[in-house]
């Protein structure tokens, strides 16, 4: 099969002892596809009776606000679940650091309470699928990780950010590694793609490890703090994923 959890997992084992990943993690950006903004909304699905009733080519994508809020994805060390009021606090202090700011697209610095109170409101909005990542042992937030959907055609977007005192302990390609099987799977999308500042390298290395390829980069494609900066882009298919691997 392709690069599922199992694989991840190595991978991951790979990443911890890897000094370039631990010394410099990358957070992908989160961008809302502007032709998704008028689809029609589809009714969230479960994947106990998805398979029964859904066939590739006919996506269940979680475009219903209350999907998230009902979805529950555990890995060996983490859970992802939707955002709650209560994690505003620990989201002020994890993405309010400028290392979070410096590495991703939307997140401003300094961050405020507002500013956790408003990223909370947009994950729970439709049309998207974005989880808080949690550690299953303590129950303490660490980061977020979702997707952002195009339901037309069958495609997400993955984006996340972790927190620094969680930086080099490879939750970001667990979790990673769990949301793409969820993608694929489950809502049965045909493309999940990414992108990071080619500043940071050592996002490629974790979208790699989750099976993704470099598909190029966009030249001087986001002004950030001043200077255009360059976009290296990932991408993986359905195909590719559930590949035999060589």
């Amino acid at each position: 099969m392709g690069p599922d959890v199992s694989q991840c997992m190595r991978n991951l084992a790979e990443e911890k002892n890897d000094n370039k990943i631990t010394s410099s993690f990358v957070l992908t950006t989160l961008v809302i596809p502007s032709e998704a903004r008028n689809l029609l909304l589809l009714a969230p699905c479960r994947s106990s009776s998805f398979r029964e009733r859904r066939t590739f080519g006919q996506p269940c994508v979680p475009y219903s606000s209350d999907y998230i809020m009902s979805t529950r994805l555990e890995t060996r060390r983490l859970i992802l679940r939707g955002f709650e009021d209560a994690d505003i606090p620990e989201i002020v202090r994890l993405a309010g650091v400028r290392e979070i700011a410096a590495t991703t697209l939307r997140i401003p610095h300094p961050y405020s309470h507002a500013d956790a109170e408003k990223f909370v409101s947009y994950a729970r909005q439709d049309r998207r699928a974005i989880f808080a990542i949690v550690l299953k042992d303590t129950g303490q937030l660490c980061g977020a990780l979702g997707l952002e959907l195009d339901a037309a055609n069958q495609r997400a977007e993955l984006g996340y950010w972790i927190g620094v005192p969680y930086w080099g302990r490879g939750y970001a390609t667990e979790a990673a590694c769990a949301v793409v099987q969820h993608g694929f799977e489950v809502l049965k999308l045909n493309r999940i793609y990414a992108f990071h500042f080619s500043q940071n390298p050592a996002s490629g290395r974790v979208l790699q490890k989750i099976g993704m390829r470099h598909e190029g980069r966009q030249r001087g494609h986001v002004y950030k703090w001043g200077r255009f900066v360059d976009l290296e882009m990932y991408g993986l298919l359905r195909s590719e994923w559930t590949a035999p691997r060589s």
